[in-house]
């Protein structure tokens, strides 16, 4: 997606293990909306399946609608 400097922009998303360090990303060219947090949720879920998973999220709008929050509460 082009600004008006003519410049590309790249979302991303990014979370990481506290632990090992390991960082999981979703990248996109467009906008972030709640079908991007989704994404990164699941990508998450898969990673850590077996693991307790501490998240936090700013008030973005995205993150706390009810199409998020029905399909990961609880998780």
């Amino acid at each position: 997606m082009k600004v008006s400097a003519g410049i590309n922009r790249i979302n991303i998303l990014g979370a990481l293990n506290a632990i090992t360090h390991q960082v999981t990303t979703v990248i996109n060219d467009s906008y972030v909306n709640s079908d991007t947090v989704v994404s990164m949720l699941k990508k998450l879920r898969t990673e850590y399946s077996n693991d307790s998973v501490q998240i936090v999220l700013d008030n973005g709008r995205y993150q706390l609608c009810k199409f998020v929050e029905c399909l990961f509460r609880p998780w």
